[in-house]
């Protein structure tokens, strides 16, 4: 079975959307639309790291180690749940 290439399609969804909502809170002069626009930017990256929390406490993973790793990533480095949420398919076991 061949492996998959690693294709960063979250990274780049979620690096494209963070600039985005930048690019408005520096271009737009309505200083209440700015933190509307920052919240909603924080709310969206949460609930990412949140479904990648619980994803790695749910699911099952090919090594054992990983979700240990996973778990200890996610709560010191939080921005590797971008990277999560790319590998997932390839390193969890699919019933």
């Amino acid at each position: 079975m061949k492996e998959e290439i690693y294709k960063p399609i979250w990274l780049i969804i979620i690096i494209l959307m963070n600039i985005g909502f930048i690019g408005f809170y520096f271009y737009s002069n309505n200083i209440e639309l700015n933190e509307i626009m920052i919240l909603v930017m924080l709310l969206m990256n949460f609930l990412f790291w949140l479904y990648s929390f619980v994803s790695v406490l749910i699911k099952d993973f090919k090594k054992d180690s990983n979700k240990i790793v996973w778990f200890f990533a996610l709560i010191l480095i939080p921005p590797t749940f971008i990277i999560y949420l790319d590998l997932e398919n390839k390193i969890t076991i699919h019933e």
